[in-house]
């Protein structure tokens, strides 16, 4: 019986240091993203491109989620480009990130202009 008990001790224990080492990995995801438009073929540009840079907390850096995306007609007639840089121990509003993009209400931006469409 003693011996259940102190398993069961030894997973609490446990689970709680998980909890702890996600805080200290939890950090932001700076996205800048590119988007360039095609035409209907998908292969000519349009000349014209955007650069959307913005935000988002995340729990580990493995859960930033790239964006990149190849241009698809009729669904999207751009492509994206997204880089993403990794700050451990930040958090978008405490980075200058502190507007809510209306497309997603994770992204946070530093201005709406910079909210990916």
């Amino acid at each position: 019986m003693l011996r259940y008990v102190f398993a069961a001790a030894l997973l609490v224990v446990g689970s709680c240091n998980l909890n702890k080492d996600d805080d200290e990995n939890a950090g932001i995801c700076v996205h800048s993203t590119t988007k360039q438009p095609k035409l209907a073929d998908c292969t000519t540009n349009t000349g014209l491109s955007n650069v959307y840079t913005y935000c988002t907390d995340e729990k580990i850096e493995k859960d930033c989620k790239n964006l990149s995306a190849a241009c698809s007609n009729p669904s999207s007639l751009a492509e994206y480009n997204d880089t993403i840089v990794w700050y451990k121990g930040k958090k978008c509003a405490e980075s200058g990130y502190t507007e809510t993009c209306a497309s997603n209400s994770s992204y946070k931006a530093s201005n709406q202009t910079f909210c990916p469409q």
